[in-house]
């Protein structure tokens, strides 16, 4: 039903457009998963791989799995083949009964871990103690609001 592979500028074009909308008009028919866990070409690991992953490693087959989920067994099959999208509910319920967090599911390593030139400052924080910490994360808040702010004022 779906393609797994496109050229390298028609990914960059999918890429660039708003996935929903483009795969309305697509002529390649890309599994929207597809589109969402390519990066230019480069291949990493997609939702799809993700939840089997998941699923084996708490050895749960598809029947008990969905079971649990509220779905059948078939959708679940599909969502691990591509060719289907859970809705926010269900990766919700999918989060919970694997007992992974909800960007486990969606997100490489790497794509949750902050930057590389920050690591140092995170690892540092962490040893901070939770007074400190509440202080930091009050003035990173001030910063990030004083910096959405000006961003939305300069187009004024």
């Amino acid at each position: 039903m779906f393609r797994q592979a496109c050229s390298k500028t028609c990914q960059e074009e999918h890429m660039q457009l708003f996935v929903p909308y483009y795969l309305k008009r697509c002529k390649h028919k890309i599994s929207p998963w597809y589109i969402l866990c390519k990066k230019y070409g480069e291949a990493i690991m997609g939702f799809p791989e993700r939840l089997k992953r998941l699923r084996q490693e708490k050895k749960l087959d598809f029947a008990e799995l969905a079971e649990r989920i509220g779905i059948h067994s078939t959708q679940l099959r599909r969502y691990e083949k591509g060719e289907s999208q859970p809705t926010l509910e269900v990766l919700r319920k999918l989060a919970v009964v694997l007992n992974v967090p909800g960007d486990e599911l969606l997100f490489d390593d790497d794509e949750r871990k902050p930057p590389e030139k920050l690591a140092i400052q995170f690892e540092a924080i962490a040893n901070f103690t939770p007074e400190e910490q509440k202080t930091l994360k009050e003035v990173l808040e001030g910063l990030i609001l004083k910096h959405e702010a000006k961003r939305w004022t300069v187009g004024t």
